[in-house]
């Protein structure tokens, strides 16, 4: 299945996670928005 940018924050945002994300392409600035998002909103310290 393939998302983009707006399909994953959107998942993401509901806490609908996938058991795996490839993030690939040629516009790196989205590879890095969506991880950044991961960090901070979505994985915890423990």
């Amino acid at each position: 299945m393939k998302l983009d940018y707006e399909d994953i924050i959107s998942d993401l945002k509901k806490r609908i996670f996938k058991p795996v994300y490839f993030l690939a392409g040629e516009e790196p600035y989205y590879i890095d928005l969506i991880t950044d998002y991961i960090e901070e909103k979505v994985l915890t310290e423990t």
